[in-house]
């Protein structure tokens, strides 16, 4: 009798593992009222996963190494549905007007929107991404701003509480966001840390929000907010998303581009 409760954590473990790396990512609430146990015991349950390497704690809940494996270098993340990410950022770019000021998030669906804009005239593109300041310097003739900051090597971006603070003196027409993903309940969603704050920053200055997220990433939730649905202007994704998902975003404000 004396080892049954061991027994009953370890299938609990399991299961909770199971469950994030169905998901990408769990809360700590939602993994509390799944098991029908205390936030406590979750959270002790998800140190002892991630001191097992089989999980990665993070602020609010965990994130499965599958998820984070997405993440790890930016080359092979830029191949990745790559035809996808070409179609959005084409129709991206369709939104963009001659004399904007604009702010293009590091991302490699955004990157995609920089073969469009060599004809925009008198355009002004603020963006985080070196790949992004180097695409726009051999193709486009506007004028291109960098901000400062450590380069992340898995995103070749500037992300950091100093480059956060240089956004102050900027307004955007138009502010361009990719993410981890989409979900018409969390909104447009990222990995936790500086990057979600950052956004929140750029995205508190500028007029229209639009978010670029393939159709691999629509109703995949995340543990950060970085835009709430309600408040994003477009969400750009491609046609072969879920009628159930065109249902559901029927009820928003979000004006839903298809590419």
């Amino acid at each position: 009798m004396g080892r049954r409760p061991k027994v009953f954590q370890e299938e609990r473990l399991m299961a909770i593992q199971a469950l994030i790396d169905s998901r990408g990512r769990v809360r700590v609430e939602e993994l509390a009222e799944t098991f029908q146990t205390s936030l406590v015991t979750i959270r002790k349950d998800l140190r002892q996963l991630e001191h097992e390497g089989r999980i990665i704690k993070a602020h609010g809940g965990a994130i499965s190494k599958a998820a984070m494996s997405a993440h790890v270098t930016f080359e092979v993340r830029k191949t990745k549905n790559k035809t996808e990410k070409q179609q959005l950022g084409e129709k991206a770019s369709e939104l963009v007007a001659a004399g904007d000021v604009i702010f293009i998030d590091a991302s490699t669906t955004t990157a995609e929107m920089c073969p469009h804009l060599r004809d925009v005239e008198q355009l002004t593109v603020v963006t985080n991404s070196i790949e992004i300041a180097y695409l726009l310097g051999t193709t486009a003739c506007c004028n291109i701003v960098v901000m400062g900051g450590t380069v992340k090597r898995e995103t070749l971006a500037m992300f950091d509480l100093e480059t956060a603070a240089s956004f102050d003196r900027w307004r955007f027409d138009k502010a361009f966001f990719g993410g981890w993903g989409y979900s018409v309940k969390d909104g447009l969603t990222d990995l936790p840390g500086i990057i979600v704050h950052q956004k929140r920053q750029i995205a508190a200055r500028s007029l229209v929000k639009i978010a670029l997220v393939d159709s691999s990433k629509v109703e995949k939730g995340s543990l950060d907010t970085v835009i709430p649905s309600k408040d994003l202007d477009y969400l750009i994704t491609n046609a072969d998303v879920e009628p159930s998902f065109l249902n559901a975003m029927q009820r928003l404000n979000t004006q839903l581009i298809l590419a």
